[in-house]
């Protein structure tokens, strides 16, 4: 996020909602605009929605322009799919 956003500060929260994790990465960098978030050319973008799906789960960022963006990946926990931890 510091790369692209221009950043200069992060916060990463882990939270365990039952049978789910959440990972919310936030930052006060430049932004996204809504233009950005549907293109489909970004494939940063399109990576993160692509592997989070892979793995059973779902991204969602949100974001304006000047505000700084938010990133929440929301996984199955292991447990909740049968698997061993």
């Amino acid at each position: 996020m510091a790369r692209h956003a221009e950043a200069t500060a992060v916060e990463i929260r882990l939270t365990d909602e039952g049978a789910w994790l959440t990972l919310e990465v936030r930052d006060n960098g430049k932004g996204i605009s809504l233009e950005a978030l549907a293109r489909t050319s970004s494939l940063g973008v399109l990576g993160m929605r692509e592997r989070a799906r892979i793995a059973g789960g779902e991204i969602e960022i949100v974001g304006s322009t000047g505000q700084g963006a938010t990133v929440i990946a929301r996984f199955p926990r292991p447990q909740a799919q049968g698997a061993a931890v």
